[in-house]
């Protein structure tokens, strides 16, 4: 609790409800000469929240007539000498940073909240003010735009942008995955190389234990011939799942937890830190070595979670899982489907993998959160790679989910079997 009061303290507020994309504004000027961006960026149509981040109350009264944004929130960040800058954009959650004007020339704390954006690997863009003006007026605006950080020079466009094609961008570049920072990924990877010789896994066994191949996985899960896959649609939520036989049970993430139903998976598939501390011992799942370091960063490293099992599924799963083009990424409920289909059992239940198509919301419940794919993954990148995963498979599939019962019969030359959910008492 003393730490969210004191990361509220230093963001200025609460921590956002989704990941950000930070807008930095050294002065008044530069608050109204981006006011027609950041009422593009936080006009509710993108799944992510939009954070003004300026020097002094004064610059934030440039900023009142959007207000009443529903995803943009206007902070004056303090940054003290003593305070690590990563808490702050923690405090923040910052994925992604447009700098408003010529960082160099900014007041000290903003200026340091640029410079810890780049070293924690965030994609950075500079944008001058009177480019920003230009382009929202409709006016041609060509080698403004300009990348500040090394992943922001690598995933910039080829061509000059024009507003919405910036606007896009920027909202995309809060999915680009980053690492955790040049420290904990370099001990990550020490880690990482360390585990892989048999010494380390002797004696570091009793802590961390890694999963190297689906035979391994399915003899701990106790070669399931039944798994059920739950993602965190509304479908998630059917009550007649309590009824439906199963072996193993994966579920995604931890947002579950509270609601306790089907609450004590086999395994739980995690993309973020929090429900990688939060996924107790294991086996956790990972989609890729990029995660296995953010695994490691959230559990090893502070090693206060406890010792945890895990497999990393791009390996595991390595007949199954096909290529993946462009900077965006599956989510994690395509990955738990991947690892399944690599334990070739006979049946897959899924419910809950809704594709935010479900008319009830995203979640069970509903709630505040669009129906719609965060800024990591879109519908295209994820169903390509379930398509792919599920040409590999050749037993039945049952599922709550008319959009995923979709996505399945659209699968060319298919050598599983769709059927219908059969309840009745669970044996596991």
């Amino acid at each position: 609790m003393a730490l969210k009061a004191l990361l509220r303290r230093l963001a200025d507020g609460p921590k956002p409800a989704e990941e950000a994309l930070v807008v930095v504004l050294p002065d008044a000027d530069a608050a109204r000469a981006a006011s027609g961006l950041l009422a593009r960026l936080a006009d509710g149509s993108h799944r992510l929240d939009v954070v003004a981040a300026v020097s002094r109350r004064e610059s934030a009264g440039a900023l009142q007539p959007l207000s009443s944004l529903p995803r943009l929130q206007i902070r004056v960040p303090r940054l003290p000498t003593a305070v690590p800058v990563r808490a702050v954009l923690a405090g923040l959650r910052a994925r992604a940073m447009v700098v408003v004007g010529a960082p160099e020339a900014f007041p000290r704390e903003l200026a340091r909240l640029v410079a810890g954006a780049r070293r924690r690997g965030l994609p950075v863009y500079a944008l001058p003010p009177d480019t920003l003006e230009r382009l929202a007026s409709g006016a041609e605006a060509d080698g403004g735009f300009r990348p500040l950080s090394a992943v922001a020079a690598e995933t910039m466009p080829a061509a000059g942008a024009d507003f919405e094609a910036m606007v896009r961008h920027l909202a995309r570049a809060v999915g680009i995955e980053r690492g955790q920072g040049p420290l904990l990924d370099a001990a990550s990877r020490r880690v990482q190389k360390t585990l892989a010789t048999p010494p380390a896994r002797r004696l570091l066994g009793r802590f961390v234990a890694r999963i190297d191949t689906a035979e391994a996985l399915s003899r701990r899960l106790g070669a399931p011939r039944t798994i059920l896959c739950l993602g965190n649609g509304p479908t998630s939520a059917e009550p007649v799942l309590e009824q439906i036989a199963h072996d193993a049970l994966f579920r995604v993430n931890h947002q579950w937890k509270s609601q306790g139903f089907l609450a004590t998976p086999d395994m739980i598939f995690a993309g973020v830190k929090r429900s990688m501390r939060a996924a107790g011992r294991g086996p956790i799942g990972v989609a890729t070595a990029r995660k296995e370091r953010a695994l490691f960063a959230a559990r090893l490293l502070e090693f206060w979670h406890g010792p945890f099992s895990y497999a990393v599924i791009e390996e595991i799963a390595a007949g199954v899982v096909p290529a993946i083009e462009g900077p965006l990424r599956p989510t994690t409920g395509a990955y738990m489907l991947a690892a399944a289909v690599a334990l070739r059992p006979e049946r897959i239940i899924v419910a809950g993998m809704d594709m935010f198509s479900h008319p009830a919301g995203a979640y069970p419940g509903g709630g505040p959160a669009e129906n719609a794919y965060t800024p990591s993954h879109d519908l295209e990148t994820d169903t390509a790679f379930i398509r792919g995963c599920l040409a590999a498979y050749e037993g039945e599939i049952a599922t709550l989910s008319p959009a995923f019962a979709e996505l399945a019969l659209s699968v060319p030359a298919a050598r599983f079997r769709l059927v219908e959910p059969e309840p009745h008492v669970s044996a596991s």
